[in-house]
């Protein structure tokens, strides 16, 4: 039985949201970079899914946030995607002895996760993908982002959350096999 500790799981969620902001911060400087977007820093910023950052004008801000967003869905689509993998095919629960002995002799150990580990960090990075599926959802339907930046975070969330719930239920599959 996998025991909830809150502690290990708010310092398991520093890390995917200081991602996910950090992401999101790179993203509207990407933009810049790529586009002719212009913006400033500020106290009242345009959006408050991006604070301190104002734009000059309206089509900078859909532009800037449509790319933002869509890094944002490649940060949770890559790290996310590595974690649940790791759960998936990793979990110290399912590797057979001998492969766990190829991955020692491989120095390949660390991708093995043991299942309190796997627990509060998928569940940490579900609440991350959860935040930012919010804050997404409240961005597209106040038309200020592209319905591709919308649905591509909002798939890449869904498919993860989903994959998490199936490797949780496959857990709880094998706790009940145990004598």
């Amino acid at each position: 039985m996998v025991k909830f500790s809150f502690l290990k799981l708010l310092d398991e969620t520093i890390l995917p949201l200081l991602l996910l902001a950090g992401s999101r911060f790179l993203g509207v400087f990407l933009a810049a970079l790529i586009f002719p977007v212009g913006f400033s820093f500020g106290n009242n910023p345009d959006l408050p899914s991006l604070p301190f950052i104002r734009f000059e004008g309206s089509g900078d801000l859909y532009l800037a946030n449509s790319v933002s967003w869509g890094l944002v869905g490649l940060v949770l689509a890559i790290s996310f995607g590595y974690v649940l993998f790791r759960i998936l095919n990793f979990h110290g629960d399912r590797v057979h002895p001998k492969e766990s002995s190829r991955l020692h002799n491989r120095n390949l150990e660390f991708l093995v996760i043991d299942s309190h580990e796997a627990f509060h960090q998928g569940i940490s990075w579900v609440l991350a993908g959860l935040l930012s599926t919010c804050l997404v959802a409240g961005d597209f339907l106040s038309g200020q982002l592209s319905a591709a930046a919308f649905g591509f975070v909002f798939g890449v969330n869904a498919f993860l959350v989903l994959g998490f719930w199936w490797s949780v239920a496959g857990s709880r599959g094998l706790e009940r096999k145990k004598v």
